[in-house]
This record gives C-alpha cells, sequence and structure tokens, in this order.
C-alpha cells in the first residue's frame, strides 16, 4: 500500500514539471546558449573600438605620410581586419 501511495505521487509531481523536462529533446542549459547570446556585447564594443583604432591609424598614415612607417599601416589594416571579423562572427552566429 505505502509503494501505491508513493508511485501516484511521484506521477503527480512529473506532472508539475516544466514541459521542456518531460520531453525526450531536452538540451541543458549550457548547450544552449549560443557564443554569440553570450559575448554579443562584448564583441559590438570590441568591433567598434578596433574600428576607431585601425580608422586612426590609418588616417594618421594617410595624412602624413613622409612620417608614417610600416608599423602604423601594418596595425591599423590588422585592427579593421578584426573588426569586420567580429562584426561577420555576431552576423553569422546569430541567423
Amino acid at each position: 500500500m505505502f509503494r501505491a501511495t508513493r508511485k501516484k505521487n511521484r506521477q503527480w509531481q512529473h506532472s508539475l514539471r516544466p514541459r521542456y523536462a518531460r520531453s525526450e529533446e531536452h538540451v541543458p542549459c549550457g548547450l544552449r546558449a549560443a557564443p554569440a547570446r553570450t559575448f554579443g556585447s562584448l564583441l559590438v564594443v570590441f568591433s567598434g573600438l578596433m574600428m576607431v583604432l585601425g580608422a586612426i591609424f590609418l588616417y594618421d598614415a594617410f595624412a602624413h605620410p613622409l612620417t608614417a612607417d610600416a608599423g602604423q599601416v601594418l596595425i591599423g589594416s590588422v585592427c579593421l581586419a578584426f573588426c569586420f571579423l567580429a562584426v561577420f562572427f555576431l552576423v553569422w552566429e546569430t541567423r
């Protein structure tokens, strides 16, 4: 008798669980979060910072070509490349 009552209580508690917990397609919370959703705001700030730094370096190199060296152009272009890479990653992951 005690086992039958206990089994009824389990079924009653089972019906109170959320719908996703009862399905067989349950995915843990850690796997549901995409990197773009988790780190999206950080990537937006990072890409904005890289765009500004790259633009400053390249503008200074084009405005004063006699005093600019190759490192300044290289750093500016790498900053812009990282900016576009971060924006592309955000757009690609959120589709």
